[in-house]
């Protein structure tokens, strides 16, 4: 239970959320996607984790949030209008709730 205004960034090379957690994410976007969006790069998205290279070769299926050419981890963050590539995420923290607990 984290306290209410505290703030802990987590680095994800460290730790990731479970698959479907809805966190705040720091981009390393210089743009973040839009012009009017270059200084926030701060953003509420879904972690979707995914399958690594080999996985993919194993089951002969990629899909979304896996590894593959462009996305060089076996992640994805979920956005409302798009999504980020895992390397495009540096750090993430949980959203609370106003008792101090993580959804």
């Amino acid at each position: 239970m984290q306290k209410e205004g505290e703030m802990k960034w987590i680095d994800v090379n460290d730790k990731l959320p479970h698959d479907g957690q809805i966190v705040l994410v720091q981009t390393t976007l210089d743009n973040a996607c839009w012009s009017y969006d270059k200084i926030d790069r701060h953003r509420v998205c879904q972690f979707c984790a995914g399958k690594t290279n080999d996985g993919v070769t194993a089951s002969g299926v990629s899909e979304f949030a896996d590894q593959d050419d462009n996305n060089l981890v076996p992640y994805r963050w979920d956005w409302r209008v798009g999504d980020f590539f895992g390397q495009d995420v540096s750090h993430w923290q949980a959203i609370i709730d106003t008792d101090g607990n993580e959804i």
